[in-house]
This record gives structure tokens, C-alpha cells and sequence, in this order.
């Protein structure tokens, strides 16, 4: 019997290898992946989460594993912006638009580019268009109510599989549907998002957000952008929704506006930090 878990960084135990920036090593017993493995009883952990990606990427992977995947199995789905997309082959992590175009003149940034695909062995004139080809997508054609519509599809796919047999449960890392657009069987309300950012204390009667940009700079080193106190609620809370079919709540029953400017390398796990180009290009 198997955990799978597929989805974005919410879902990623990063490692050293994965990202040219992570150097630290951890203990992955320590964070929600495997405890939740262990809670359910289950024999291996395969997860083919990835940070940075998209939903079209999240079910490709699915697919191509699903006459692997036993109806014993546990399957987790965590739902990505559905704005992001896969258009660049070799690198299933570069779907967020903002994270290579300049706003707001909607100029690609080459410098970034180059940057963070220089160790990759690809082919770089083939790279080049397809950026490119991402480019003018967002710039002169996404749409953000079909982008909308497009996440109700790929939701309402996974959902099937519940209908199917299959121990599967959909996880929103962003709150965009209603709570019973996600699971067949039980409610789900709030998202992952939630609970990543009111880890922030609000500075001078801001909101959480405001916090969260302030202190890290959009550089998150926290293991699925969570602090491993709330791994073990989010652990306790999926399990019974796997087993006793209980209302997934992910805005109540976490805990809230501990981290601060001065406290922050406690919870940074992987000791993450701005590049001097990141801190000038965030707000």
C-alpha cells in the first residue's frame, strides 16, 4: 500500500539536487509527507510533487502513473493557481508567469532565465521559443474566468476518481472554488495558502500577507511553505478525512501570527534567502 501525493511545492519535500539553491539537508521524518505515510499505514511514500508547477503537469503525472496506483492505495491532489502553465517541456517548474516576465512592461527576463536553467543540460534555442511562446500567451491572451474554468475541470477529473473507488482527496493550495467543488463525501474549506501566510504576524495592524512579503521577500525556506507545527495538524486533519470522512478545514485549527522579522531563521528551514536581483524586483 502507497501514499501518492502529487502537486506543487505545498506538496514537494525538496532536496539537495533539486534546486541549484537548497544545500541544507533535513530530516523528512519531521514533516507532513511521511508522517502521513506512517499514520496511514502505508508501505512507500511516492510523491511527484514539484515546485513551481502547474495543474496541466500535476495531472500529466497522474496519468502516467495511474496503472500503477492500486484502489488500496492513498492519492493526495494539491490544486495549483490554475493560471500557471506547462509550456516550457524540460522544466515542469517554470509555470508561473511572474516568475520570468517583467510587469509591468511584460518584457522576458533573459537574466533570470539564464540564471536558472545555466546547469541544466537542454536544448537552450528550443527553451528560447517556447518561453517566448509563454510569453505572448499570458501578455495577449489568458483569460482569467476560463483560466477559472479550466481549474473547475481539472478538480472535477480527480473528483471522478473518487466515484471510482479510489482513496483519492483534492487539496486547494489557493481558495477558488466552493467547498463542495473539491471532494465527494466530505466539505473542504479554506486552502493551504491560508495557512502558509497567517503564519505571519501582522506588522503595524497589516494583514498577514503584507507580513509574509516584508520578511521573506517571496523567498519561502519553510519545507511545503509551513512551519512543522502545523505539519502535524494538517497530518491529523487528512487522515480523517481519509478515514472517518471528516470535513477537511484548512482555515480553522491552525496556528496563527508566530512568525516574525526576528524569529524567522527559526522556521526558514532550508535557510533560504533573496538574491540582491530578488530584493530589488520585490515590492
Amino acid at each position: 500500500m502507497k501514499l501518492h501525493i502529487y502537486g506543487d511545492s505545498f506538496g514537494t519535500l525538496m532536496k539537495p539536487g533539486q534546486s541549484r539553491h537548497l544545500e541544507k539537508t533535513l530530516d523528512e521524518n519531521d514533516y507532513w509527507q511521511v508522517k502521513l505515510q506512517k499514520k496511514l499505514g502505508c508501505d512507500e511514500l511516492v510523491n511527484r510533487s514539484v515546485f513551481g508547477t502547474s495543474l496541466d503537469c500535476i495531472q500529466y503525472l497522474f496519468n502516467q502513473d495511474l496503472d500503477e496506483i492500486s484502489k488500496d492505495d492513498y492519492i493526495i491532489v494539491i490544486h495549483t493557481e490554475a493560471s500557471r502553465r506547462w509550456f516550457i517541456e524540460d522544466m515542469p517548474n517554470l509555470t508561473n508567469f511572474s516568475s520570468f516576465i517583467k510587469f509591468p512592461s511584460g518584457e522576458v527576463n533573459w537574466d533570470w532565465i539564464e540564471l536558472n536553467t545555466a546547469h541544466l543540460s537542454i536544448d537552450k534555442q528550443k527553451l528560447n521559443v517556447q518561453v517566448q511562446a509563454a510569453r505572448d500567451y499570458c501578455i495577449n491572451l489568458a483569460n482569467g474566468e476560463l483560466e477559472d474554468l479550466y481549474g473547475n475541470a481539472i478538480a472535477s477529473y480527480f473528483k471522478e476518481f473518487q466515484t471510482k473507488g479510489y482513496k483519492l482527496i483534492n487539496i486547494p493550495a489557493f481558495g477558488l472554488k466552493t467547498k463542495e467543488d473539491w471532494n465527494t463525501g466530505f466539505n473542504t474549506t479554506g486552502a493551504l495558502e491560508q495557512v502558509s501566510i497567517y503564519e505571519f504576524k501582522p506588522i503595524e495592524a497589516r494583514d498577514p500577507r503584507s507580513s509574509y512579503i516584508q520578511i521573506t521577500q517571496g523567498v519561502d525556506g519553510r519545507v511545503a511553505h509551513i512551519s512543522k507545527v502545523n505539519h502535524d495538524i494538517l497530518v491529523d486533519k487528512i487522515y480523517n478525512s481519509f478515514i472517518n470522512q471528516d470535513d477537511l478545514e484548512l482555515d480553522v485549527g491552525f496556528k496563527h501570527n508566530f512568525i516574525t522579522k526576528k524569529n524567522w531563521d527559526k522556521y526558514n528551514d532550508y535557510e533560504l534567502y533573496p538574491t540582491e536581483e530578488q530584493k530589488e524586483t520585490k515590492p
